[in-house]
């Protein structure tokens, strides 16, 4: 039986908080955005791995 992952989008994702609650409830976040530069830089640096489509 093959079991689907949970997947997410997260809409202002801020720096990260919500990615790291998703994960540790074994969600997989396709997508995430942020209009706030620093927000975008800091989601970088602490190497969140978001596919790219």
């Amino acid at each position: 039986m093959i079991k689907n992952k949970l997947k997410a989008i997260e809409l202002f994702a801020g720096i990260g908080g919500f990615h790291l609650g998703l994960k540790n409830a074994n969600i997989e976040t396709i997508w995430a955005n942020d209009i706030n530069e620093l927000s975008c830089h800091r989601i970088s640096s602490i190497n969140i791995r978001i596919r790219k489509s």
